[in-house]
């Protein structure tokens, strides 16, 4: 059937043609009658349908008392286009537009630079006039840039950054040439054009201008103090363009301005860091202001995900979230005392699991839940190495994993969420590797490695069953399907199984621990092939059944490939007796079953 109007294909029982909205002749002889309502006909699906509200992409189905939305071809393209870009899309973005005028900006802003460096050389004005001309000269660009932007944007937003930047270059030569202000004196004179650039792009909503202002605003304290002023003159600076710059960042939802500001302050933290700066200590007093700035990317990008109402985390989320943790963590290292630091470590992972879990409870947006509990485990992981070394710093982060992968299954009630923290285990699985090859388990299992394995299974075993339980699949779900409870007790298993060789083989000679491991096997492969029936149906049933097949076939093979080669004649016998007894007296069970 097709639309008499626009000729495009449908089904007979449509009303509606879903393409253009024209009548077409019902199907009275169908049950079902679909609808599609279009812009034109609304009132009259109103009128046969009795549903007031009506939208372009609704179906209704009669006899049914489901309405659901459908998505055409045409909607999914809008809501791919309306999608929000993100950094470097935005960035080619704003290189794309105005090109030639960005280029020309950048040559001019060279030209200005090499004027002032050939006046300077041939001594045409004074050295004050040199100066106050460059200021003017800036600030004239930026007063064109504002009026520019009333009509053209982005054109007048390469005026405003170009004056900034003007103005900051002749600050850097009035400091460094004239030795003209002093450093904090420079600092605020040069801090006035950039917050007013700031304050344009609030104006004119000038993403890119906002993103040069707040980078402008960092290289400040680099060319017009050299870093020659104390710890708290340069962080004070910095915490005020912070403040501002996220205070823009909170009403236009620019997130990608708080970790520009975050990569700043981490930058000018670095020197301290690294021990570069000539300061005689770092100490609590810096440690306190750095955590300043920690509280505030912490409220900010909470707040901003919050009020986006985010389902997903956005990657410059990501960033600052978990940069704000290492930021903390080396802060804490670097400044706090020795007995310290583990308390301080441990009060942040604390701030940060209660101040996130408090907002899913509130706004129940599980974005902030994910990313900030995220940073808290990894805090109570940075804290646990402070404390602790070797196997024994394993079998810490193999109980945290287990303890976190629980607890996010209990309070978010997602599987979702539980299998990307367990995800973890992969950590002390990958550290396992070298106890498991370990010469020790010649003459113990009981060494500090060999624990430490033994806790590792234990903790995913225990994961995986709780998470079962507090998550059980719906009954209608597909059993073949992949869980992380499924792989946790797929890889215990096999740890297992290389456990059931490794033990006896250190407690006893080779013999009889080849025979004790054997004969397990058996048993094991015995009791999957006969109860595979009894337990599970379906594909469970067939892969269980398998796998004892595959277990008994392996000691059979190994008997006669291995170890009638190894064995001495009276471990031949034992151990062939022990399995074959075990074999023959599966024929007697299942008998006496029948």
């Amino acid at each position: 059937m097709f639309c008499t109007n626009c000729g495009k294909e449908m089904s007979s029982d449509m009303k509606f043609c879903a393409n253009c909205g024209s009548k077409i002749v019902a199907n009275t002889n169908t049950n079902v009658h679909v609808r599609v309502a279009s812009i034109n006909n609304k009132q009259e699906i109103q009128k046969d349908t009795g549903v007031s509200n009506v939208s372009d992409s609704t179906i209704y189905v009669r006899g049914s008392s489901m309405v659901a939305p459908q998505t055409t071809q045409a909607q999914a393209r809008r809501q791919a286009q309306n999608r929000e870009p993100d950094m470097l899309e935005r960035f080619i973005k704003w290189l794309s537009e105005d090109w030639l005028m960005k280029l020309g900006a950048l040559l001019l802003l060279l030209a200005i630079g090499w004027f002032a460096q050939y006046a300077f050389a041939n001594d045409w004005i004074s050295a004050t006039a040199r100066i106050a001309l460059g200021f003017i000269i800036g600030a004239g660009i930026m007063v064109g840039g504002y009026f520019r932007s009333l009509s053209y944007k982005a054109q007048g937003g390469v005026l405003l950054a170009l004056g900034s930047a003007s103005i900051l270059l002749v600050m850097f030569a009035a400091r460094e040439v004239y030795d003209f202000f002093n450093p904090i004196s420079a600092l605020i004179l040069t801090f006035v054009p950039m917050a007013l650039a700031m304050a344009a792009a609030l104006k004119f909503n000038n993403r890119a201008l906002a993103f040069i202002s707040v980078a402008l605003a960092g290289l400040t304290p680099v060319l017009v103090t050299s870093l020659d002023v104390s710890f708290f003159s340069i962080f004070s600076y910095l915490f005020i363009v912070t403040l501002g710059s996220l205070w823009v960042a909170y009403f236009t939802d620019w997130r990608e301005l708080v970790l520009e500001n975050f990569i700043i302050v981490s930058l000018f933290s670095l020197p301290y860091w690294l021990d570069l700066v000539e300061v005689s200590r770092v100490g609590m007093s810096e440690m306190l202001f750095a955590f300043a700035f920690a509280a505030v990317f912490f409220v900010t990008n909470l707040t901003g995900i919050i009020k986006v109402q985010a389902t997903e985390t956005r990657f410059t989320d990501m960033l600052t979230a978990f940069g704000t943790g290492i930021f903390i963590f080396i802060w804490t290292v670097v400044a706090a005392p020795s007995e310290l630091q583990t308390f301080i470590v441990l009060v942040w992972a604390l701030v940060f699991a209660i101040g996130s879990y408090s907002v899913y409870v509130g706004t129940r947006a599980i974005a902030p839940l994910i990313l900030y509990g995220g940073v808290a485990a990894a805090l109570v992981a940075f804290a646990t190495a402070i404390e602790f070394d070797g196997t024994v710093l394993m079998m810490a982060y193999t109980a945290e994993i287990a303890i976190v992968t629980v607890v996010s299954a209990l309070l978010t009630r997602k599987r979702g969420v539980a299998t990307g923290v367990s995800l973890l285990f992969a950590i002390p699985i990958l550290a396992s590797l070298e106890y498991l090859m370990s010469s020790s388990w010649a003459y113990s299992a009981s060494f500090d490695g060999a624990i430490a394995v033994y806790t590792l299974v234990a903790a995913m075993l225990a994961t995986a069953i709780t998470v079962m339980v507090v998550l059980p699949l719906p009954e209608d779900s597909q059993l073949d399907k992949v869980t992380m409870p499924s792989v946790l007790i797929g890889i215990s298993g096999m740890y297992v199984f290389l456990l059931i060789w490794m033990i006896p083989h250190a407690l006893y000679l080779y013999t009889a621990a080849t025979a004790i491991s054997l004969v397990i096997y058996t048993a094991i492969g015995l009791t999957a092939y006969f109860a595979a029936p009894h337990l599970l149906k379906g594909k469970y049933e067939f892969t269980l059944h398998r796998f004892g097949q595959v277990v008994l076939a392996g000691v059979v093979v190994r008997l006669l490939l291995v170890d009638v080669w190894q064995l001495a004649l009276t471990g031949r016998i034992i151990v062939f007796a022990l399995v074959g007894v075990a074999l023959i007296s599966t024929a007697f069970a299942t008998r006496s079953h029948k």
